[in-house]
């Protein structure tokens, strides 16, 4: 229950008393804490609330608040500390006397202290602010609700406060914890983005390999066509010219099916063994034949030696090279025996 200014409060238990202190509302106005001070306390019109504020029954209610508590002139001076300020400051009662917006050290917030009690001495509305308290060494990051009251004809600020140290440090790890997690995940991006860009020029890269190494396949299959024709089919002709026995010209038509056949069926085979190998393993198969060692085409093509092993084992078994004796480097030379074509 809120009492307004210029009106004495009755006496009450203390429980009452505690709740009343505590309570909040935007709308309260000044609480008359008059009648919880003894008389004696006045002396010739002059009044010191520190000289016997503990012996009274407000002082009393103060001490047995179990979270600080500062009273505060119109001068925004300390001129009462309860006990439980030694949370703040072990020697709390050095407190008396200081300046309360010098108690917060940041310049943004000793302005807007003074302001904020200011407004309290002249509106008389009780308000709740955050800020960091700090005493020479000793810090606390405090919501202070500041209730205006009287006593007598003196006017002042009830300063509760609560420890929100914790509170923030959660907060500010929890930020912090989200600043790396958002920068971790931007360079994850990134590294995605690069690696998939790697990817894409490599892909190209192959089909460019592949490209020209089927139009190398065409040009020695040209090339081998050519050759028939111009020397050996003309060879051909003059032995099938001669008088030859049955068994030899049967022999020689076997031998001039079989060239055409082989000729003709040259760059299919080529490309069925193409269609066996991924682009990685074509690749290595150009590197074989350029008679490269596993070690060296995994320094080309940026790939540990034991990766490389793995692809010439299944390049050998796609191209049907089971008996150990079988030579990868001849077999390539032998049936893809084409010029090493560079990627860059």
């Amino acid at each position: 229950m809120n009492k307004k200014d210029g009106k004495d409060s009755p006496n009450s238990k203390e429980g009452n008393e505690i709740a009343r202190l505590l309570e909040f509302e935007e709308a309260t106005q000044t609480i008359d804490l008059s009648s919880l001070l003894t008389r004696d306390t006045t002396t010739s019109g002059s009044f010191d609330i520190r000289g016997q504020i503990w012996s009274t029954t407000f002082g009393k209610l103060l001490q047995a608040l179990p979270i600080p508590a500062l009273l505060i002139d119109q001068s925004y001076i300390i001129v009462v500390a309860n006990q439980a300020c030694a949370r703040i400051y072990p020697d709390y009662e050095k407190l008396h006397g200081r300046v309360v917006p010098g108690i917060f050290p940041k310049s943004s917030s000793s302005p807007a202290i003074e302001g904020l009690l200011e407004q309290i001495f002249l509106h008389r509305k009780t308000k709740v602010t955050e800020a960091l308290l700090q005493i020479e060494k000793h810090t606390m990051w405090s919501r202070m609700t500041l209730r205006p009251i009287r006593i007598m004809d003196t006017r002042f600020v009830l300063a509760i406060l609560e420890d929100l140290t914790s509170e923030k440090h959660q907060i500010a790890l929890q930020r912090k914890h989200e600043k790396e997690l958002q920068k971790a995940h931007t360079e994850l991006e990134g590294l995605v983005q690069q690696r998939t860009s790697e990817l894409h020029a490599a892909n190209e890269a192959l089909k460019m390999l592949i490209a020209g190494l089927e139009e190398r396949i065409k040009d020695q299959q040209e090339k081998a066509s050519l050759n028939l024709t111009l020397v050996v089919k003309p060879l051909l002709d003059q032995l099938k010219a001669e008088k030859l026995t049955e068994s030899a010209r049967r022999l020689l038509d076997a031998v001039e099916s079989h060239l055409q056949n082989m000729f003709s069926d040259y760059g299919s085979q080529v490309a069925k063994i193409w269609s066996l190998l991924t682009p990685k393993e074509i690749q290595i198969c150009d590197h074989i034949r350029s008679g490269l060692t596993s070690k060296q085409i995994g320094e080309a093509m940026g790939i540990s030696v034991d990766t490389v092993n793995f692809h010439r084992q299944s390049i050998r078994k796609k191209l049907g090279l089971t008996d150990a004796g079988d030579n990868l480097v001849s077999w390539i030379r032998a049936h893809l025996g084409i010029n090493k074509i560079s990627v860059d």
